[in-house]
């Protein structure tokens, strides 16, 4: 219990607010001179515009050989639904069509993202001076339960903020067509414990003195 732990062990917490850029605004710990000897981060790396000066922040509240360690989801090697629909469901030319507009989704060829990924966060951690760079991608797979009601959402067309997987096969599929993947992915993993893949990407460096 904290009340029990000794000055030296209690965790300090601090009240962090966001910069315009997103990311967390650290000049109130540069006023206090506050450094720490290690920063952990959950996606903090990919989804940054100007990565580059926001790990000069990190670095700049580091004690000398301090070190980061970030973890990063990485959607495009993350689990397809079209993974989970039985063999001949659909047609040959329909699953590769599906297959396809699932890649799409995100834009970008899967092994130029990748590789675009790992030297991008590995130069802007040099330039931001950090060194002994370790970048390792790893999948995950958890047993999940996919209810049939998550499945109905996935299906929402035009409900919320963020696009559906159904609004994204909009423009690519009949309105039948996006009705009858609903249908057998119901069949095939509703209600169901499945294996769901996560991709996610591990990075650590240390502050240069």
């Amino acid at each position: 219990r904290y009340e029990n732990l000794d000055y030296l062990s209690k965790p300090v917490l601090l009240a962090m607010v966001k910069n315009n850029s997103g990311f967390l605004d650290l000049d109130p710990l540069k006023k206090d001179s506050i450094k720490f000897d290690q920063i952990i981060g959950k996606n903090a790396l990919l989804r940054k515009k100007d990565l580059n000066s926001e790990l000069i922040e990190v670095n700049s509240v580091l004690s000398n050989s301090g070190s980061v360690v970030f973890v990063d989801s990485i959607p495009e090697k993350a689990q397809r639904l079209s993974e989970y629909l039985p063999d001949g469901a659909l047609s040959k030319d329909l699953q590769k069509k599906l297959q396809s507009a699932e890649n799409s989704i995100y834009s970008m060829n899967e092994e130029k993202r990748q590789e675009s990924i790992k030297s991008t966060i590995e130069s802007s951690l040099e330039s931001a001076g950090f060194k002994s760079i370790e970048i390792q991608q790893v999948d995950f797979f958890n047993r999940t339960v996919i209810s049939r009601n998550r499945i109905e959402d996935w299906f929402s067309i035009g409900q919320k903020k963020r696009k559906s997987y159904a609004d994204h096969l909009i423009g690519r599929f009949t309105q039948e067509q996006i009705e009858q993947i609903k249908k057998l992915l119901l069949v095939a993993i509703g209600g169901k414990t499945v294996k769901w893949r996560s991709n996610w990407l591990f990075v650590k460096a240390v502050k240069q003195q």
